[in-house]
């Protein structure tokens, strides 16, 4: 099969495509021949060496996806052969092979089923970004209708962040750079959208929300804005530290326990259908897998894009025979 190869750390651009065997599935596991997989920050910082895990090398990146099960291992009883399944977070595209191939092997405790309303491509690029949003909303417990400030914003974890908060009944202030996403993100949900490059948002901030402060940020990009961030939290203010878009400084992106992820996910699905009608990931790019397409719609969709970037399968493709 075709698979993209992470032969050393050190950037996603030395990502290669090659030929690699077939996964086969072990006890508890299926093969999934891939559909759609969807590309995230946290594949960039393992590429680069800045990501806890230490996969063996060449390995093959990508945490989400969707894909049609191919093969079956033993005493997997919930997911047949023919079936459809969405592979919510575990150690694939971390310490085992991932999604940027044709197949791959997963734990069937990961896989859900596409969520109806869904579209295949929302549900590739949806499950990573949206729980990693649900544990830092609420790993601080039931919070109240609070205000709640969210960096990088425009980003797969920042939009998933805003649908969720607002669905909560949180006031949403967005923070992203420049004018130019401004409206797209209120459409999203975000009450107030703020330019953090601009020095006087802070004071804006306060005037928006009549002196008030904010009760919990979640920050996608750490490095110098984190400061600011903790100067706009009121005294009992929590930050939940996802991402490390602009230096080394930012946290690990934050982890379910696999036999939480099916329970979590319907929750978070009922928490979305209070205020969505499910089209919300509308700002997914889809792309065809060739190797410089992918790298040039890697760089420039993260520049230009609101939300993930998710690649689609070449339907042309036929595996050779073993």
């Amino acid at each position: 099969m075709k698979a993209w190869l992470l032969p050393k750390l050190g950037s996603i651009e030395n990502l290669v495509l090659a030929d690699v065997p077939d996964p086969t599935p072990a006890a508890g596991e299926v093969v999934l021949r891939m559909k759609f997989a969807a590309l995230n920050p946290a594949d960039r910082y393992l590429a680069e060496g800045m990501y806890p895990a230490r996969p063996t090398l060449p390995h093959i990146m990508g945490r989400d996806g969707l894909g049609i099960v191919e093969a079956v291992g033993e005493g997997v009883s919930n997911f047949k052969i023919g079936d459809e399944a969405v592979l919510v977070r575990s150690e694939v595209g971390v310490n085992r092979p991932g999604t940027l191939a044709d197949k791959v092997a997963v734990p069937v405790e990961s896989l859900v089923r596409r969520p109806e309303g869904w579209t295949e491509e929302e549900s590739a690029g949806a499950t990573l970004v949206y729980l990693t949003a649900w544990q830092a909303l609420t790993q601080w417990g039931d919070l109240p209708p609070s205000v709640v400030l969210i960096t990088g914003a425009s980003g797969g974890v920042g939009v998933a962040s805003i649908h969720l908060a607002k669905a909560m009944g949180h006031t949403v202030v967005a923070l992203s750079r420049g004018t130019s996403k401004v409206d797209a993100l209120k459409e999203q949900g975000a009450d107030h959208v703020l330019d953090p490059t601009d020095t006087q948002w802070r004071r804006t901030l306060k005037t928006l929300l009549n002196n008030k402060k904010v009760d919990l940020a979640i920050d996608n990009i750490g490095g110098e804005l984190f400061k600011d961030v903790i100067d706009a939290m009121n005294m009992w203010g929590r930050v939940s530290v996802v991402g490390q878009l602009a230096d080394e400084t930012g946290g690990e992106v934050l982890r379910d326990k696999p036999e939480e992820l099916q329970q979590t996910f319907d929750t978070l699905i009922t928490h979305l259908r209070t205020r969505y009608s499910l089209s919300f990931v509308s700002t997914n790019k889809q792309h065809d897998g060739t190797v410089r397409k992918l790298k040039v719609d890697v760089a420039e969709g993260a520049a230009k894009s609101e939300g993930k970037l998710v690649v689609k399968a070449r339907k042309s493709y036929v595996a050779p025979k073993s």
